[in-house]
């Protein structure tokens, strides 16, 4: 009986330590970000207040086009919103609440599934000093989150940021074709066999992976000779979030010609293959495209391998950053 009394005292402390720790953390986030667009304030507060337009440029309908919308209120005008129903991408809507012509438009964002919550959405336009015929778009959400959910706040922002830069991305192509912006399909599972590759490794901030690529690969080319065979790739061995970091490799696959004894092997099994076309400034937002959609799917991530980023048309082949092509290759269970 007393050893059963200890038991429930000493569990009551625990969730009372629980409980003010998580008071402490914030209750909330904002995820703010800006681009700039070769369109006047008025015309790009008129074609976000255009519902039916977010299904070229959203992040996040992008998921499932199959989802259900339905749109309400007087089109462009306080109350006007839409609606969304999706098994992907859960329920909810959007509905304007207030609008400054010409400055700012304010919304209300009501997730119903597949959790309940709320936030409120501010877009701002600012016209760019000395040309009168673009404006700077300033996209930001400011959101709660249930007590429980206090200790993910970093990963929301983390992950918002990520669709906010994708939509943005996307804007920017639906506006206009020409400028560089991302196109990403959703190609579903794909089993891939053990290829023997040759290798650079990479440890440090992901800023620097791109001059890195750019001499490990050619370096690479030059080691294997005639014994290179398949598209060169990037094995993600590790990535903080955090600071932004990452460990990884740049490998070359090779064929049994080769004589070097430095031979390695590139993970095959099961991955969800997602393509992204586009510049590699564009990697990070699509990679959290490509590991929400898995997840979305149901698959079920297999951490002990590594994604795989494979480059199908590289920028050694094109002359427009928009025909470059990657495959995103998240390995699943």
């Amino acid at each position: 009986m007393i050893t059963s009394m200890w038991l429930i005292g000493l569990l009551c402390i625990a969730l009372a330590g629980a409980g003010l720790w998580l008071m402490r953390l914030p209750a909330g986030y904002r995820v703010e970000r800006v681009q700039q667009f070769a369109r006047t304030a008025d015309f790009m507060q008129a074609y976000l207040l255009d519902y039916p337009r977010w299904q070229d440029w959203s992040p996040w309908l992008l998921h499932d086009p199959q989802t259900a919308l339905h749109f309400f209120g007087p089109a462009g005008q306080v109350g006007s919103g839409y609606g969304w129903q999706s098994q992907s991408i859960g329920q909810g809507e959007i509905r304007t609440d207030a609008i400054q012509p010409g400055q700012s438009t304010a919304l209300t964002l009501t997730f119903m599934k597949p959790f309940k919550s709320q936030a409120q959405v501010f877009f701002e336009f600012r016209e760019v000093a000395n040309d009168p015929t673009a404006c700077e778009l300033r996209w930001v959400m400011d959101a709660k989150v249930p007590l429980p959910m206090r200790p993910f706040v970093p990963m929301f922002e983390h992950m918002i940021g990520m669709d906010f830069d994708l939509g943005l991305a996307r804007m920017v192509g639906a506006l206009d074709s020409s400028a560089p912006h991302p196109r990403i399909s959703f190609l579903g599972v794909c089993t891939r066999p053990v290829q023997s590759v040759i290798t650079r490794r990479f440890s440090g901030p992901m800023a620097g992976l791109p001059d890195f690529f750019a001499k490990a690969f050619p370096e690479l080319a030059a080691q294997a000779e005639d014994s290179a065979c398949g598209e060169p790739a990037g094995i993600y061995h590790q990535i903080s979030i955090k600071d932004h970091s990452t460990r990884c490799d740049a490998a070359l696959p090779v064929t049994d010609a080769y004589a070097g004894a430095d031979i390695q092997s590139m993970g095959g099994g099961k991955f969800y293959h997602v393509r992204l076309q586009g510049d590699y400034r564009f990697l990070a937002p699509a990679w959290n495209a490509a590991m929400g959609h898995a997840r979305m799917q149901k698959h079920k991530l297999q951490k002990r391998r590594p994604p795989l980023e494979v480059y199908i048309k590289r920028s050694d082949t094109v002359t427009n950053s928009n025909d470059l092509v990657t495959d995103l290759l998240v390995p699943i269970r």
